[in-house]
């Protein structure tokens, strides 16, 4: 008996299943988004200085245009998770909400030691899912930090 629920749930799951043509016929969409630095705050969790566990926490305004109508607000938390005398790792968190539903991203960055990104500085994402219009998507975002220091262009290339 235990096999043949085994075997009926197997099926199951084959039959509910795309196939690989149907996941490779799926067309990548783009998007732009275009994110203003509202906020950011370093929270030091024990010693002085970077150290495990220290957490940089942004606000950011997110619109379609640089400069254009404010759409929704995206936040991101970089978590100290590796560093030396001169570098730090940081595993990072980002939360996008959107007028149809929420974006939810994760990435690493290394970057000198407790600083935060210069001008030109590019990092990638991974999106790892997200709800409403975005329920389902995966993908990867391109965050590139622009002049003025605060604005960022994210390309989000995602699927579902």
């Amino acid at each position: 008996m235990k096999i043949l629920l085994g075997l009926a749930a197997a099926i199951a799951l084959i039959i509910a299943s795309p196939t690989t043509a149907q996941a490779h016929d799926r067309k990548p969409q783009t998007l732009i988004l275009y994110s203003e630095n509202v906020s950011l705050d370093l929270v030091d969790t024990s010693q002085p200085g970077v150290d495990h566990g220290d957490l940089f926490h942004r606000k950011l305004n997110l619109s379609r245009t640089l400069g254009g109508k404010v759409i929704g607000i995206g936040y991101t938390q970089g978590e100290v998770v590796a560093h030396d005398a001169e570098r730090d790792i940081r595993r990072v968190f980002l939360q996008a909400f959107l007028p149809k539903g929420k974006l939810f991203l994760v990435g690493m960055s290394d970057l000198p030691l407790g600083t935060t990104p210069d001008p030109g500085w590019i990092n990638e994402y991974a999106i790892t899912g997200g709800t409403g219009k975005y329920a389902g998507v995966t993908g990867e975002m391109t965050a590139q930090l622009l002049e003025d220091g605060k604005s960022f262009k994210n390309t989000l290339v995602y699927q579902k």
